[in-house]
């Protein structure tokens, strides 16, 4: 009776999971759209560093929701995994390996960003004598490559086919190179990032403080102020995306780093879809976060879609 209850409790689990993933999908494809067709069609916003980047992530993030759709919610559960090309079709596809290196890259690309702006507050000089347009756009293209590398070593090498069933991030030849897996995987992946966005965004607000109280109000230059205006409300935009960055992908950062160093993870329990969704989850919270802080992205938005609205003043270079 207990083993019926268990498989019972996992089903429904399983199948809210689901209905999460399918909704966070659909928010995403259609939200991450919405920021790439605003931004093409905008040449006021595709041709800024920052929009650039934000560009590509929002792409990115397309992409990845895309991947929820078709890795957790359409997918056929009885494959035959024979030989080589079961082998492979495990390695690359049911371990989510797309998916996961996707979200990896996401949070690079963030970390770009974050440098970006932090280079063109902080240190103005050198941000106007190396960044480009075309550097920018190496950037962007190079954002898409650390998951997948990094990936590519650790779930690859430690998947395998078992009893006709494919076995993700199981399979190790000690339990130190597991626990120092865990540990590369979580340095890479989480805490450099979050290091960036810490270090960079605590330097910005020093910076702007100190800045603050060392300059008057220079009321006169209303370009200046509106200039300024538009800074905070991008830096304001970012620091809440790597909140929301944090807040999402904490839960299964650490969940997974515990279940390297022999923790039990119950791949199938309520907690660890509840760290998933919430990963996913920083797939779809990004549109939703410029549609309501970015003053831009709301300036284009309405100007595209509100044609009955008069178009608002454009507003300063950033």
């Amino acid at each position: 009776m207990s083993n019926d209850v268990s498989h019972d409790n996992v089903r429904i689990a399983n199948n809210y999971a689901k209905i999460a993933y399918c909704l966070i999908a659909a928010i995403g494809i259609i939200g991450n759209l919405m920021v790439i067709f605003v931004m093409v069609k905008s040449s006021a916003m595709r041709n800024t560093y920052t929009n650039i980047l934000i560009l590509n992530q929002s792409s990115i993030d397309f992409v990845a929701s895309i991947l929820i759709l078709l890795t957790t919610v359409m997918r056929k559960p009885v494959y035959d995994l024979s030989g080589v090309a079961g082998e492979l079709f495990c390695r690359l596809w049911l371990t989510d390996l797309p998916l996961w290196s996707l979200l990896i890259s996401s949070s690079y690309t963030l970390m770009a960003l974050t440098l970006e702006r932090y280079m063109s507050i902080v240190h103005p000089i050198q941000h106007f004598n190396w960044f480009s347009k075309r550097k920018v756009l190496v950037m962007a293209v190079v954002a898409w490559s650390p998951g997948f590398v990094l990936n590519s070593f650790f779930i690859v090498l430690t998947s395998r086919v078992v009893d006709g069933r494919c076995k993700a991030c199981l399979f190790f030849v000690s339990d130190s190179w597991k626990r120092a897996a865990g540990v590369i995987v979580f340095v890479i992946q989480y805490l450099v990032p979050t290091l960036c966005f810490i270090t960079c965004y605590s330097r910005i607000f020093l910076y702007l403080r100190r800045r603050v109280e060392a300059e008057p109000q220079a009321s006169g230059n209303a370009a200046a102020a509106e200039k300024a205006r538009v800074r905070r409300n991008v830096l304001k935009t970012l620091v809440i995306i790597v909140v929301c960055y944090i807040v999402c992908n904490s839960w299964n950062q650490f969940a997974f780093l515990a279940f390297n160093f022999g923790v039990d993870l119950d791949y199938t329990g309520t907690f660890y879809h509840f760290t998933v969704i919430l990963m996913f989850a920083n797939c779809c919270i990004n549109p939703v976060v410029y549609t309501v802080q970015y003053q831009r992205y709301k300036t284009e938005l309405r100007k595209l879609f509100c044609k009955c609205s008069k178009a608002t003043s454009t507003v300063a270079a950033e």
